[in-house]
């Protein structure tokens, strides 16, 4: 068995990705593998060796981490035909190589273009929706307190929903357009009121709450929901 686990964050195409590194007496040299949750990676070391080397190792395979995860059987991966929630509501991919762009009708996102672009096009597509969708939050929102956020950044975060930096920056998940409009307007809400609370104090809840639609729902959905929306893509 291995003696230690240590886990870190490790960043591959702006996604957050888990990494365990596992130190074991009989290893004789570092060993990569996707873990099988299909969540990260795991890389097991000798007991003698440096955390650095299985850093260094990761960062240089990060195309095969990231191709391990996307192919893992617990992914459901983009294409033509299956359900994904877009806005709170399952919706069925159909690849029309004839259409153009990406649009949302009738319960049904309609993909332009060549099956094998259909993943690419989808996500950034999703992406760009989140970011409209987050910008005018964050402008309403802000105003609400007389506060100024600072850029707003999309990534493929694992670790949590949204964050604050102490400069105003904000970062939210690209993946919060699947969710129900009350769970976004919240998590944005949340992030606002760190502009004005940096600790999770009474004061800051109590603005959170004020500036939300309705956060003990959007608590109770992401609670019970919110880590399927990391197993799409």
């Amino acid at each position: 068995m291995p003696l230690s686990i240590k886990t870190h964050t490790i960043e591959i195409s702006g996604r957050e990705i888990e990494l365990k590194i596992r130190r074991h007496p009989r290893a004789r040299h570092l060993i990569l593998r996707i873990d099988d949750s299909g969540e990260g990676a795991v890389i097991t070391i000798p007991m003698r060796a440096a955390v650095r080397d299985a850093l260094k190792m990761a960062k240089d395979k990060s195309s095969w981490i990231l191709d391990g995860l996307l192919a893992h059987p617990g992914r459901n991966y983009f294409k033509d035909g299956m359900a994904i929630p877009f806005r709170g509501s399952d919706h069925i991919i159909r690849n029309q190589p004839a259409a153009m762009g990406v649009n949302a009708n009738n319960g049904e996102i309609i993909i332009g273009g060549k099956p094998e672009h259909l993943a690419r096009r989808l996500r950034d597509w999703l992406i760009k929706n989140a970011r409209t969708e987050i910008n005018s939050l964050v402008m309403e929102k802000t105003k609400l307190i007389d506060k100024k956020a600072g850029r707003i950044t999309l990534r493929d975060t694992r670790s949590r929903w949204g964050s604050c930096g102490p400069t105003g920056n904000l970062n939210f998940s690209w993946r919060l357009i699947m969710a129900p409009a009350f769970v976004l307007d919240y998590l944005v809400a949340h992030e606002v009121a760190h502009l004005a609370h940096h600790d999770h104090g009474d004061n800051f809840w109590q603005l959170a709450e004020k500036l939300a639609v309705d956060m003990p729902a959007a608590h109770g959905w992401l609670e019970a929901n919110g880590k399927t929306l990391h197993s799409y893509g």
